[in-house]
């Protein structure tokens, strides 16, 4: 990482976590670093796979082709998938399910469950 960015990062995560609006969970927040690349390959291919899934939804949304099928390189890479739940697409009804899913295990800033927060 460039260093003129991870001094501003490092300056803007230590004033999150020392002035942000949910500062009792800091204490959750660990240490920041910047490892070389190279010393961080899951975390490489996790930024290149979310990186081509990005791409590929703005592209279908700027055809507006929702049937559109995935790059080659996409495809290649979700293949090798070990898990079925690690990668799935969301639709309107889906991801209704799971925010609603989370707000009834974990809580919501209001307590409150929304309707239809989509």
């Amino acid at each position: 990482m460039d260093r003129q960015i991870a001094k501003y990062a490092t300056s803007l995560y230590t004033m999150i976590k020392t002035t942000g609006p949910h500062h009792e969970y800091n204490d959750r927040l660990g240490d920041v670093s910047y490892p070389l690349a190279s010393q961080t390959p899951p975390l490489q291919a996790a930024d290149f796979l979310a990186l081509m899934t990005y791409q590929y939804m703005l592209e279908k949304y700027r055809k507006q082709d929702w049937e559109m099928m995935p790059p080659p390189k996409l495809v290649a890479c979700v293949s090798k998938t070990r898990m079925a739940g690690d990668h799935f697409l969301h639709n309107r009804d889906t991801l209704q399910a799971s925010l609603t899913e989370s707000y009834v295990r974990h809580g919501h800033w209001d307590e409150a469950v929304p309707e239809d927060p989509c």
